[in-house]
């Protein structure tokens, strides 16, 4: 682009050898740019200066042709102009706005005379504004190559999986992400209908409504299963428009996925993370009290009790300081093994942190069945833990129990009690 406008610059001054030229580009987001022959920076800056009221002047396509027409503000168009001159150190100019084919103003051309400038009706004028049709196609040209680099990288970027079909529909685009999410390559699918995605789980009502609403509507969104190139099934959501020409006639169409099994895989790994240890994949407190706080309110409204079991391994710090974290984590993971093996039904196995586990029994029949239920999970551990296949390690633990409702109506006050319980029975030995 800078090329081209060199060289338009550099032909007004071959044609006109007495005028300097300057052509500046009015962009939306920056300083103008400026493509002269030597004007100086004093004009450089005056243009900079002047930046907002050049677009302000002359923004309207339906503006006169020159800056000093019939503009909203001649007043200050007539200001603008002189200032423009004046740092150029010429005597006159004409300055003509380049517009795009819409009419879009994209900038200026200004040919600076050292006496002064002649009617615009003289053939040298219109000469002067063929050059600048010249300049105005090559930078529309540059803004339109540089919109479709930005949408192409855009789409290549995207992890949304994107197709562009013509109308039959026969694909004849994808973007990575759609090969990504559906196992074919670009060589694969350029050609074929979209069909070659259909899972056979969706009924033939789903895409009458599609394309009912395509050429009625121009779109249409919604879920769907689909199925990837290896056979295995997936939901998307998937939105497909219309491209039209500009005479409003379809041309394309553009569809655009998001593997929904990815997102849900996300919620439910976010979920894990949030409600489960990740050492033993227990619940941990949070899921735990939570889950408590069900149970309370179900007992409640059936008269039932709860038992709320506070078990604590002994010494196992001792374990983790002579054997060393990574065995203490092995021994954690042994126990909760053994522990879920003990439980069944209505039982929250869960563990608070450290070496503390919490064990919740719903529907209670008698405080025996509570203490049984102890009885169990310290017997599992009387067995020595095989660590590594090789490695034995001897664990033991206490526990405390708290019932519902008569030692507590709240998750806070049970755990309490249960702790308060697992303490003294420590004490005890």
């Amino acid at each position: 682009l800078d090329e081209i406008l060199t060289y338009c610059a550099e032909q007004i001054r071959h044609c006109f050898p007495s005028c300097h030229a300057a052509i500046i580009r009015l962009v939306d987001n920056g300083p103008p740019r400026i493509t002269d022959t030597g004007l100086g920076a004093a004009y450089v800056e005056a243009v900079a200066d002047r930046a907002a009221t050049l677009k302000a002047l002359l923004g309207d396509p339906g503006q006169d042709s020159q800056l000093l027409g019939s503009t909203t503000d001649p007043v200050t168009a007539r200001d603008c102009h002189r200032a423009l001159i004046e740092a150029a150190g010429f005597a006159d100019a004409f300055h003509l706005p380049l517009r795009g084919s819409n009419g879009r103003l994209l900038g200026l051309l200004g040919a600076y005379c050292p006496g002064a400038a002649t009617d615009p009706g003289n053939p040298d004028i219109r000469r002067l504004a063929e050059f600048g049709q010249i300049a105005a196609l090559a930078v529309e040209r540059s803004e339109q190559e540089q919109l479709q680099r930005q949408t192409l990288a855009a789409l290549a970027d995207t992890r949304d999986g994107i197709m562009i079909t013509d109308l039959r529909p026969a694909i004849v685009s994808v973007n990575s992400a759609w090969s990504d999410i559906t196992g074919y390559g670009a060589e694969e699918a350029l050609g074929h209908n979209p069909s070659i995605l259909k899972s056979g789980l969706e009924s033939p009502a789903l895409y009458e409504e599609m394309w009912k609403s395509l050429l009625g509507n121009g779109y249409w969104q919604g879920e769907l299963w689909n199925r990837r190139k290896n056979g295995e099934t997936y939901p998307q959501l998937l939105s497909i428009s219309t491209v039209r020409d500009s005479a409003g006639l379809p041309t394309h169409y553009v569809g655009v996925m998001t593997d929904l099994s990815r997102l849900r895989h996300s919620e439910e790994e976010r979920e894990r993370l949030t409600h489960y240890d990740p050492l033993t994949h227990l619940p941990n407190r949070l899921l735990a009290i939570s889950r408590l706080q069900h149970a309370i309110e179900q007992a409640e409204r059936q008269g039932d009790s709860i038992a709320v079991l506070y078990l604590d391994l002994d010494l196992f710090k001792h374990i983790n300081d002579s054997l060393g974290h990574v065995i203490g984590d092995q021994v954690l993971i042994e126990v909760s093994r053994r522990l879920q093996a003990e439980v069944a039904g209505d039982v929250t196995l869960a563990r608070l942190g450290g070496d503390e586990f919490l064990l919740i029994i719903e529907r209670l029949a008698t405080p025996d069945d509570a203490a049984r239920a102890a009885s169990r999970l310290i017997d599992a551990l009387h067995a020595p833990l095989r660590i590594d296949g090789t490695q034995e390690v001897f664990a033991a633990g206490s526990i405390g129990i708290a019932l519902f409702p008569g030692d507590g109506r709240t998750p806070q006050e049970l755990i309490q009690h249960a702790d308060t319980a697992l303490n003294e029975a420590k004490t005890r030995g």
